[in-house]
C-alpha cells in the first residue's frame, strides 16, 4: 500500500509545516505489551494509554478546584454515596468488582500501570467472557454472578463513567442478559423422581421401625400408619395439619 502511495503521490501534504519533529526530539515514546498493556512518555511524565476495546472513558472536563477542595461539600457528597445502598449491599458490589479485576487481571487484559484510580474497561466481550469465567470456573450461582455485573455497574456509575449498562436502549446489554439466563437455568438442579412405596420398600421400613428408631410408641405408630396409607385406607390430611390441630382429626 505504502508503494503505491509514494509512487502515485504528488508531493502535496496536508501539513501546513513541511517540517517533521522526531520522536527524540519530543521526549516521546510509546509501547505496549500484552501482559502489561498501553503507555506513553512525554517531557519527563508517565500516562497509561487506554485498551483499544474500552467503551468508556473520563470525563474530559476537569472538576474546578472550588468544588474539589471545599471539605464539607466532599463529606457531604460522601454521604450520599454512603446512603444509597446499604452497606452489606457495598460489600457485595464491592466483592462482585473485585472479581471482574481478578478475571481482567488473570488474562493480561488490564495493568493499572501504578495508577490505582484507574478503572479496566468494560465492553460486551469482556462481560460475556467474565460471564463463563464465572459459571465455569468459580461454578457462581445466578444470584451471585448477577450481584457482580450490579457491583460493575454500580462502581463505574459512582465514577461517572459511561458504560453499556447505561446504553439500554441500544441493546447493547441483550447478549449478556441472555447469557445470564443460561446461567439460571445451568444451575437449576435437575429433580428427583418420586418413586412410589412398594411392597418390598414397606416391609424394609417396617422392619426397621420394629427394630427401634423413634422409641416403642412411635415406631408403633409410624409403621402403623405406613401399612394403612399403603393400601390407600389413609389421607395425607388425616396426618398432618397446616393451622389448628384436631386431635379427633389429626394424628401427628
Amino acid at each position: 500500500m505504502w508503494k503505491k502511495i509514494l509512487n502515485q503521490w504528488n508531493g502535496i501534504s496536508f501539513f501546513h509545516d513541511d517540517h517533521i519533529t522526531s520522536a527524540p526530539d519530543l521526549n516521546l515514546y510509546t509501547d505496549a505489551a500484552g501482559s502489561v498493556g498501553h503507555g506513553g512518555y512525554f517531557d519527563g511524565a508517565f500516562q497509561e494509554i487506554p485498551s483499544p476495546g474500552a467503551l468508556h472513558r473520563t470525563p474530559s472536563n476537569a472538576l474546578p478546584t472550588q468544588l474539589t477542595s471545599d471539605v464539607d461539600l466532599n463529606r457531604h457528597l460522601d454521604t450520599l454515596w454512603s446512603a444509597v445502598i446499604s452497606q452489606q449491599t457495598r460489600t457485595a458490589y464491592s466483592t462482585g468488582f473485585q472479581c471482574y479485576l481478578k478475571f481482567m487481571f488473570k488474562f493480561s487484559l488490564f495493568n493499572t500501570l501504578g495508577a490505582s484510580s484507574v478503572l479496566p474497561p468494560v465492553n460486551e466481550a469482556y462481560l460475556q467472557y467474565f460471564l463463563a469465567h464465572c459459571f465455569g470456573s468459580l461454578k457462581l450461582s445466578h444470584d451471585t454472578v448477577n450481584a457482580c455485573l450490579a457491583g460493575i455497574r454500580f462502581t463505574y456509575l459512582q465514577a461517572g463513567i459511561r458504560t453499556l449498562f447505561d446504553d439500554v436502549s441500544t441493546g447493547a446489554l441483550n447478549r449478556i442478559q441472555t447469557l445470564l439466563r443460561g446461567c439460571k437455568w445451568a444451575h437449576t438442579p435437575e429433580r428427583r423422581k418420586r418413586l412410589p412405596v412398594t411392597y418390598h420398600v414397606l416391609c424394609n421400613i417396617v422392619k426397621r421401625l420394629r427394630a427401634g428408631v423413634f422409641g416403642p410408641f412411635n415406631d408403633l405408630v409410624m409403621g402403623c400408619m405406613c401399612l394403612t396409607e399403603f393400601f390407600r385406607f389413609l389421607r395425607c390430611g388425616e396426618l398432618t395439619c397446616s393451622a389448628n390441630f384436631d386431635p379427633n382429626l389429626h394424628h401427628l
